[in-house]
């Protein structure tokens, strides 16, 4: 969605930010797109009404679980709420189209900092979640904890980013 405006013609400022955790932390981006609410179901004023959505890991409960937040800026006000509970780590890599044909292939995969927004044509995301329970193993793992855990990696093209739109018929 990040980027997307019904009409297509007319592009999206900044469809896509992130932030490049600290060494050992989580990272966290922001999407941008035209929609009459934002993540959590809130309504967003303007016209045409324009959504942002932060994702981030942070913990919450007690005793406190890392989880997937998605903050959104809809009119209802509401804080950050969980999406997905045990998720320890987001990482995100943007692929950029940095050869001069602009054909909406992504040449290499960096972090925020070192990527130029304009060119990102996909977005591979990185996520490592835990089990609830600290007993389902039989040795203490490298987190100093009896969790499993497991990364899922998913790689999605922005289909309304601006050097994808430019590749239109």
């Amino acid at each position: 969605m990040a980027g997307y405006r019904a009409d297509w013609q007319s592009p999206l400022a900044n469809p896509l930010a992130g932030v490049d955790g600290a060494s050992g932390t989580s990272d966290q981006f922001t999407v941008r797109y035209q929609s009459a609410t934002d993540c959590l179901g809130n309504n967003v004023a303007g016209t045409p009404p324009i959504a942002v959505n932060v994702f981030s890991i942070a913990n919450s409960g007690t005793p406190a679980v890392p989880n997937l937040f998605c903050d959104g800026d809809g009119a209802g006000g509401t804080a950050g709420q969980p999406l997905v509970a045990g998720v320890e780590d987001l990482q995100i890599l943007y692929g950029e189209d940095t050869d001069a044909i602009g054909d909406g292939i992504a040449n290499q995969y960096a972090t925020a900092d070192a990527v130029n927004m304009a060119r990102v044509v996909s977005v591979r995301v990185q996520l490592r979640l835990r089990s609830p329970d600290d007993n389902l193993t039989d040795t203490v793992t490298a987190f100093g904890d009896r969790r499993i855990r497991r990364v899922f990696t998913s790689t999605v093209t922005l289909r309304n980013s601006m050097v994808n739109r430019a590749n239109l018929p």
